[in-house]
C-alpha cells in the first residue's frame, strides 16, 4: 500500500506538509513514496494500483499527477478525472464556478482592459473605489493590488496588460476578519483566523501568517463546504472574508492548500484526518466491490 505525494520542487512549506504526511502515513503503517515532478524519470513513471494512494501536494505538478491519475488509485476527487482539472495551475477561474453556484463573493469583473470608458464602468459596478486587481495564478497575497484612483487604476491597467497574463477587478471588502477553513469531506475541521499585518490590507501573505483560532457560524461552514464540493474534490483550504457586517464573502477555493498554520494553531491533526478519509474511501470502495462481485 503505498501513497505517492507528488511535489514540485522542495520549499520550507512544501517539506513540512510532506513530512506531515509521511509521519501519518508511517503511523498507518502505509509506504510513503516522495515524488519531486521537477526530477523524476518521466519515463519510468510509476503507476499507482488498487490500494493505492495518490496526492498532489502543491501547486505545479499537475502533468505527473494527471499522468499517474487512473480509475483504480484512490484520490481526494469526487469522481474519476482524466487529468488534473487544474492544469492552469490557478485558484482564480475557480471563483467561476462559484458564481455559477450563486456562493457570496466578491463582484468581480473576470477580464482587465485598458479602456478607459469600460474601467470606469467596472468600478461603478464594483461599488467604487478601491478596488481590487488579482493576478491570476498568484498566491500567498502576491499580485494582489489595491487601486485607490481612476488615475491609478487606468497606468497600472496600462502596464499590466502590456506584460500579458491574465488579471481580474474585485470588489473591495472592508474587512472584519479573514479566515481559512480546511474542509474534508462534508464538514469543516480547522478554522484560523488571519491577523492582518499593520501597514498592508492583505493577511495571508509570504512567509509564515499571524493567525488564531476562530469559531464561525453554521452559514460560513455551509458556503465554505459548498464551495469544495462545487469544484469536484473532496478536501480543500478555503479562504473568506467578513465584513462588519457581519456578512462573508468567499476569496478562493485552494486545492492542493496548505493545512500547516490550521493545524499548528488549531491542534488538529489535519495531515492524519486526510489519510484517514483516504483510507475510509478505499474501503468503502471495497465493499462496493466484494458486493459487484456476487
Amino acid at each position: 500500500m503505498n501513497f505517492y505525494g507528488i511535489r514540485q520542487r522542495k520549499n520550507a512549506d512544501i517539506q513540512m506538509r510532506v513530512s506531515l504526511l509521511k509521519h501519518a502515513c508511517e503511523a498507518r503503517k502505509i509506504n510513503y513514496v516522495d515524488l519531486d515532478s521537477e526530477a523524476i524519470d518521466y519515463s519510468a513513471i510509476p503507476q499507482p494500483q488498487r490500494h493505492d494512494f495518490l496526492y498532489n501536494i502543491g501547486r505545479g505538478s499537475q502533468v505527473l499527477e494527471s499522468l499517474m491519475l487512473n480509475k483504480e488509485v484512490t484520490t481526494f476527487y469526487k469522481s474519476f478525472p482524466k487529468v488534473n482539472s487544474n492544469l492552469a495551475n490557478t485558484t482564480t477561474l475557480w471563483t467561476l464556478i462559484h458564481e455559477k453556484e450563486n456562493l457570496p463573493s466578491p463582484k468581480t469583473i473576470h477580464s482587465l482592459s485598458r479602456d478607459r470608458s469600460l474601467l470606469d464602468n467596472y468600478v461603478e459596478y464594483l461599488g467604487g473605489f478601491p478596488v481590487i486587481i488579482k493576478a491570476i495564478g498568484g498566491t500567498r497575497g502576491v499580485g494582489v493590488i489595491k487601486v485607490e484612483s481612476a488615475a491609478s487604476l487606468y497606468s497600472i491597467a496600462d502596464h499590466l496588460v502590456s506584460l500579458g497574463g491574465n488579471y481580474i477587478l474585485r470588489q473591495f471588502i472592508e474587512s472584519a476578519a479573514t479566515a481559512r477553513l480546511v474542509v474534508l469531506g462534508n464538514q469543516v475541521v480547522a478554522s484560523v483566523e488571519y491577523i492582518i499585518p499593520n501597514g498592508d490590507f492583505r493577511s495571508n501573505i509570504a512567509g509564515i501568517p499571524n493567525a488564531k483560532p476562530i469559531k464561525l457560524s453554521a452559514g460560513v461552514e455551509e458556503t465554505a463546504i459548498k464551495a469544495v464540493d462545487a469544484i469536484d474534490v473532496e478536501c480543500g483550504g478555503v479562504d473568506l472574508i467578513l465584513d462588519k457586517e457581519g456578512n462573508h464573502y468567499l476569496l478562493e477555493v485552494n486545492y492542493p492548500f496548505s493545512f500547516l498554520t490550521p493545524q499548528f494553531i488549531t491542534g488538529t491533526d489535519i495531515a492524519g484526518m486526510m489519510v484517514d478519509y483516504l483510507i475510509e474511501k478505499q474501503r468503502g470502495a471495497d465493499e462496493i466491490h466484494l458486493r459487484g462481485r456476487h
